[in-house]
C-alpha cells in the first residue's frame, strides 16, 4: 500500500531547491524580462533564502504546538501563492518580492516534513527514509535548473505553475491521509516556544549537528559557486551547456549516494556515518585543488555531492532523535543553521576569490571541513549517551 504521507514528503522536499535552483537556467531570459543585470537576477537567490532560513528556526517549534499538519499545509499555501505571484511578475521589484513569499512559506514546510517522516514511517527503516529525503532534495537541486531550462523554452513562468501544482499536490494528500500530531498539551500556545527552544539550545548533540550542517553547506557552496567560472576560461573553455553538466554531477551523484548514506546510518551508527560523509566532502575539496582536467573536475564535483548527502543522512536521522517529543523544534533549528551557512557563504568567500582565487576559496574550506570532521568526532559521545548508535 502507497504511503501518500511519505510521498507527499518527499515531493514537497523536492520542490523547495527546485524553486530556489530554477532562476540559474533562465538567468539571460530573466536580464531580458526586467532589464536587469546577471548579478541582479541572482539577487532573487536571496530574496527566497533569507526568509526561508530565518523563519524555518521558528517554524519547527510552532509544529511541536499546532500540530504538524496545521503548520505544514499554511506553508504550502503560503509557498504556492508566492510561486503564483512569480509567474505573474511583471517587474523585478514584484518578481523579487514574490521570492520572498516562496521563502517564507517554504521555511514552514522543509523542518515540518522531516518531522513528519519521522512519524509516518517505522522506527527501523527511518535511517533509509531519512536518505530517500535527502535525495529527494538532492534531485530537486539537480533537476531544478534542468526543469526550469526545459520549461523556458515555452514560457519560464510555466516552472512556477508547475511549483504551485506540485504545492497543491502535496497539501491534497497530507491533509487526506496524516492525521499528524495534536497539540503538546491542553494548554499549549506560542508560549510555549520560548521553553522549547531553550530546552533544544541546551542540548549539546542539536548544537554540534547544526554546527557541522552550517558550516558544510558553507564548504559545500563555496567549492561549488565558483568552479563554473575556473570552466569557463582557460584551459578547459567549456560552454554554459557543458558546465551545466558538470555541475550537475554534483546533484546526480548525491541522488545515489543518499540512499546509501541512510543504509549506512542503520548498519554502522549516526555519528560514523556524519564523520565518514565529511572526510568524502574533504577529499572532494582536496581533488578540486588538484584537478586540471575536465575528468579531474567532474569526479571531484560527484564526490563532493556523494559526501555530503551521505552526511544529510546521518544528521536528518539525529535531528528527530535527540529530543523526540519535540523534534520539530530540533528540525527548525537544524535546517536555519545550515542554510544560514548557505546564504552567507557566498557574501564571505565571493571576495577571498575575487582578490586571491579559487585556490585560496578551497583551502579555507578544507580547514573548516577538518574542524566539522572534529565536532562529528565529539558528537559520538552525545550520540551513545542518548539513542542507538547502530541498529
Amino acid at each position: 500500500m502507497v504511503n501518500y504521507a511519505r510521498l507527499a514528503v518527499f515531493i514537497g522536499a523536492f520542490s523547495g531547491p527546485l524553486a530556489g535552483n530554477a532562476v540559474l537556467a533562465v538567468v539571460p531570459i530573466l536580464e531580458q524580462e526586467f532589464s536587469l543585470t546577471t548579478a541582479e537576477v541572482l539577487i532573487s537567490i536571496s530574496f527566497y533564502m533569507f526568509p526561508f532560513a530565518i523563519f524555518s528556526f521558528f517554524s519547527g517549534s510552532i509544529s511541536d504546538i499546532y500540530g504538524r499538519r496545521k503548520v505544514v499545509t499554511f506553508g504550502f499555501m503560503v509557498y504556492a501563492a508566492g510561486a503564483v505571484l512569480c509567474a505573474l511578475s511583471q517587474d523585478a521589484g514584484v518578481f523579487y518580492l514574490s521570492r520572498a513569499v516562496q521563502g517564507f512559506g517554504y521555511a514552514f514546510v522543509n523542518p515540518v516534513l522531516v518531522a513528519i517522516l519521522a512519524e509516518v514511517v517505522p522506527p527501523e527503516s527511518r535511517g533509509r527514509n531519512m536518505g530517500f529525503l535527502a535525495a529527494a532534495t538532492t534531485a530537486g537541486v539537480a533537476f531544478g535548473p534542468l526543469i526550469a531550462g526545459i520549461m523556458s523554452q515555452w514560457d519560464w513562468r510555466y516552472t512556477f505553475v508547475l511549483i504551485a501544482v506540485l504545492c497543491i499536490i502535496c497539501n491534497v494528500a497530507i491533509l487526506a491521509t496524516y492525521k499528524g500530531q495534536g497539540f503538546l498539551s491542553s494548554g499549549a500556545s506560542l508560549s510555549s516556544m520560548r521553553p522549547n527552544l531553550k530546552r533544544t539550545l541546551k542540548n549539546h548533540g542539536v548544537i554540534l549537528i547544526s554546527a557541522i550542517g552550517f558550516l558544510n553547506f558553507f564548504c559545500y557552496i563555496g567549492a561549488l559557486s565558483y568552479v563554473s567560472d575556473i570552466m569557463a576560461n582557460p584551459p578547459l573553455d567549456l560552454t554554459g551547456g557543458e558546465i551545466g553538466a558538470m555541475v550537475a554531477l554534483t546533484g546526480m551523484a548525491g541522488i545515489f549516494a543518499a540512499p546509501f548514506g541512510g543504509f549506512l546510518v542503520e548498519r554502522t551508527g549516526r555519528a560514523t556515518t556524519a564523520s565518514l560523509g565529511l572526510s568524502v566532502v574533504l577529499a572532494s575539496i582536496i581533488s578540486l585543488y588538484s584537478s586540471t582536467s575536465v575528468l579531474g573536475y567532474g569526479v571531484s564535483l560527484a564526490v563532493l555531492g556523494t559526501g555530503s548527502q551521505i552526511l544529510w543522512a546521518s544528521l536528518f536521522t539525529l535531528t528527530v532523535e535527540f529530543i523526540p517529543d519535540i523534534k520539530g523544534t530540533v528540525s527548525s533549528v537544524f535546517n536555519s543553521s545550515r542554510f544560514l551557512g548557505y546564504a552567507i557563504s557566498p557574501l564571505i568567500l565571493g571576495s577571498i576569490y575575487m582578490e586571491q582565487g579559487y585556490d585560496t576559496v578551497l583551502a579555507i574550506t578544507a580547514i573548516i571541513i577538518t574542524i566539522a570532521i572534529g565536532l562529528s568526532i565529539m558528537l559520538r559521545s552525545k550520540v551513545t549517551r542518548s539513542i542507538p548508535s547502530g541498529p
